[in-house]
């Protein structure tokens, strides 16, 4: 599936070459790209959503502080 010699020669090399003769390899090689391509989405927008709750948490440490009714509960929310 590579539109130059060098391509498939270098995809032969690299072992990720295929061949496909069937329609059941067709559609074997078309899944496992498309099974691949979904979890590396899945796994980009896991990442993004941790660092947004990650920022979200820090914020609310922030505001707990920022909130506090005199200085010795903000100084307990700052050594948790």
């Amino acid at each position: 599936m590579q539109p130059k010699n060098s391509n498939r020669t270098d995809a032969i090399k690299s072992n990720s070459y295929k061949e496909l003769r069937t329609s059941e390899d067709a559609l074997d090689f078309v899944n496992s790209l498309i099974s691949q391509h979904f979890k590396n989405d899945l796994l980009s927008v896991e990442t993004s959503c941790k660092n947004q709750i990650a920022s979200l948490h820090q914020m609310q440490g922030v505001k707990m502080i920022l909130e506090a009714p005199d200085v010795y509960l903000a100084a307990a929310v700052l050594i948790q």
